[in-house]
């Protein structure tokens, strides 16, 4: 049955809802605008769905165009919840750099990250080389701003060094 005045059943509005929960990343596929040209490819953040089924998203290129119910087309790239079993995924792996733990994200997550940055956490890790902290290795990790609905998609992965100085991680978690 349809809901007066939409033309969309409250169970097709309720799925897409699930399927693009508030954070979750999409592409665009196509988008009929005559007064704004969005290029097919584009990522951006869904910010919610409306009761028309319009997919509201905050586009890469500053853009907050809605894709359309029946109209426009967008495909889900990933979302917090691909993240969080990416940090279970994650411990007992190894890397060479920080670097190359970026590239295992973007690549697991299978989709551009705009902002993703994995460093040294300065403070902790000084104290562990001089002997003063017996904890675990630790990063200073972020996804940026207004990702996955955070205002700060910040996190942390801590490691300890193996016999060859490889990162061997033992947790991951959100700040």
């Amino acid at each position: 049955m349809a809901r007066m005045g939409f033309d969309i059943s409250r169970e097709k509005l309720d799925a897409l809802r699930e399927k693009y929960p508030q954070g979750c990343r999409v592409e665009l596929i196509k988008m009929d605008d005559p007064y704004r040209e969005m290029p097919v490819g584009m990522h951006g953040t869904v910010t919610g769905v409306d009761d028309s089924g319009s997919i509201h998203v905050n586009w890469d290129n500053g853009s907050s165009l809605a894709v359309l119910y029946k109209e426009d087309v967008c495909r889900k790239l990933y979302g917090k919840e691909a993240v969080d079993a990416l940090f279970e995924k994650i411990v007992g792996c190894r890397f060479e750099s920080y670097g190359e733990m970026e590239r295992w994200f973007r690549r697991e997550l299978g989709a551009p990250l705009p902002q993703l940055s994995i460093v040294e956490c300065d403070g902790i890790n000084a104290e562990i080389e001089n002997g003063e902290s017996e904890v675990d290795y630790s990063t200073d990790c972020t996804f940026g701003e207004k990702i996955f609905g955070m205002d700060y998609a910040d996190f942390t992965i801590n490691y300890i060094l193996d016999n060859e100085k490889r990162m061997y991680v033992t947790y991951a978690t959100w700040n």
